[in-house]
């Protein structure tokens, strides 16, 4: 029963911080650009990009709502498998929508968008398909916020939270001043090798992840 509404107040407090941060990044769009300095032939492109991905939001919050609750479970393989189909879907549509069909960045923005989108939809079937064994049993009033949980979720989410916001707020303060060097080519430089730098980032991300979904199932057994 406590997971049931442990789920359902996750599933439905992501929904509403997504669509949060949606009007954020649609509404805001010019002033971060400009906060940014971004150069004069990147402005559109950058705008694109900006309101399509900030615009699907939603599914990057629901995938990551869904793998969440089974990687508490205990099933780490099948949200493996959700982000493999995004890879997948991505790639496929990169090609087409920016090589075969030239829509420049805005391509690759609507690709990721429905790569998540895909992953998203996928995860929610398998979940529900798996409810029983979840606990969760998608009726409406179980998507009802309980105080009671979201003061714990949040207790347990925010310093992450923070973590992760301090690393990628101070990331937006290095690519202003990368913005200020010499227009685009300095931009593209610095976006290239901070993709290679992901690299092994990656990793020591994995190795958080993994640790603080057994961190979490310890907490819930009271050991």
């Amino acid at each position: 029963r406590e997971m049931n509404f442990a789920i359902g107040t996750l599933f439905t407090a992501m929904t509403i911080m997504s669509l949060l941060m949606t009007a954020v990044a649609i509404f805001l769009c010019n002033p971060m650009l400009n906060l940014l300095d971004v150069q004069g032939g990147a402005y559109p492109l950058a705008r694109d990009y900006m309101l399509i991905c900030g615009g699907g939001l939603i599914f990057t919050g629901g995938y990551n709502m869904v793998s969440a609750v089974l990687r508490g479970m205990g099933e780490s393989k099948m949200p493996l498998v959700f982000i493999a189909i995004a890879s997948v879907v991505n790639i496929v549509l990169d090609i087409l929508f920016t090589g075969i069909l030239g829509w420049s960045v805005a391509g690759a923005a609507w690709a990721t968008i429905i790569g998540q989108a895909v992953s998203f939809i996928v995860s929610v079937i398998y979940l529900y398909r798996k409810k029983e064994a979840f606990g969760f049993d998608f009726k409406l009033d179980s998507f009802k916020i309980r105080g009671d949980m979201l003061k714990t979720l949040t207790k347990l989410g925010v310093p992450f939270a923070i973590q992760m916001s301090a690393i990628n707020i101070s990331m937006l303060f290095v690519n202003r001043l990368i913005n200020t060097y010499g227009g685009v080519s300095c931009s593209a430089a610095f976006g290239v090798s901070s993709k290679i730098q992901q690299i092994p980032d990656i990793i020591t991300r994995s190795i958080g992840m993994a640790s603080s979904s057994m961190i979490a199932q310890n907490l819930g057994a009271h050991r």
